[in-house]
C-alpha cells in the first residue's frame, strides 16, 4: 500500500485524537478524590501516551507539509511503533478506569478490544487482497 496525503492526514487526526483522549483521562484522574492503584495506573499510562501521540503527530507533519517528494523517507515501522505505543497506553489507561468500577467489565473491555483488533486486521488484509487481485484503482 503506497503512502498518500489522505493516509497521512488520517493518521495525523488519529494521533491528535489519541493525545486529546490521554489528556482527558489525565484530567479525570486528577479530579478524582482518591488515589487508588487503578487511578495511578491510568494516570501513568495517559501521561506516557500523551507525548507518544504528540510525537506521532509531529512525525507525520513534515511529510504532510513537504508532500509526495518526502514520502520515500517515511518509515512505516516508526509510525507503527508510535501508534502501537499510543494505543497501548490508551488501552491500559481506559482498562484501569473500567477496572476501578468492575474487574469483570475490564475483562470484557480487554476481550472486546482484542476482538476488534482481530476484526480490523482481517478486514484490512481482505481489502488489500481484493485490490491486488482485482486490480482496483487505489485512492
Amino acid at each position: 500500500m503506497s503512502l498518500s496525503e489522505t493516509m497521512l492526514l488520517q493518521m495525523r487526526s488519529v494521533a491528535i485524537g489519541g493525545a486529546g483522549l490521554c489528556a482527558a483521562i489525565i484530567l479525570v484522574v486528577v479530579q478524582a478524590s482518591t488515589r487508588s492503584q487503578p487511578h495511578l495506573v491510568a494516570l501513568w499510562a495517559a501521561s506516557i501516551g500523551t507525548p507518544v501521540w504528540l510525537a506521532a503527530w509531529q512525525y507525520l507533519q513534515p511529510y504532510i507539509i513537504q508532500g509526495s517528494g518526502s514520502y520515500p523517507h517515511y518509515k512505516a515501522t516508526t509510525a507503527g511503533l508510535l501508534g502501537l505505543a499510543g494505543m497501548s497506553s490508551l488501552f491500559i489507561a481506559l482498562g484501569s478506569l473500567v477496572w476501578l468500577i468492575s474487574p469483570v467489565a475490564a475483562g470484557s473491555f480487554a476481550i472486546a478490544c482484542l476482538a476488534a483488533a482481530l476484526f480490523v486486521s482481517v478486514h484490512i488484509r481482505s481489502v488489500l487482497a481484493f485490490v491486488r487481485r482485482d486490480g482496483a484503482p487505489s485512492a
